[in-house]
């Protein structure tokens, strides 16, 4: 014994919902791409923003470095004070 109808159009409109969602993915391959090179895009924008943590980083070292010359010469000509 056959399909009913209400089965063969039920197949049917599973098909088309099927070709539909294989559709929206073929779709969509534009909007991955798009995303892809977004995140890319994100990558990009991390890097440079690490590079200018660790930029400024530097600088906080070179301005303890700095710092602390200073006080080592302030240190040095209140010993060159005292003894003279």
């Amino acid at each position: 014994m056959g399909r009913s109808v209400a089965e063969k159009r039920q197949s049917v409109a599973q098909k088309r919902r099927s070709i539909a969602g294989n559709k929206r993915v073929v779709g969509n391959k534009e909007s991955v791409a798009e995303i892809g090179r977004s995140v890319a895009q994100k990558d990009r924008s991390v890097a440079v923003m690490k590079q200018g943590v660790a930029q400024k980083v530097v600088n906080i070292r070179e301005m303890r470095n700095v710092a602390e010359t200073e006080r080592n010469l302030a240190q040095i000509a209140c010993n060159i004070a005292e003894i003279e």
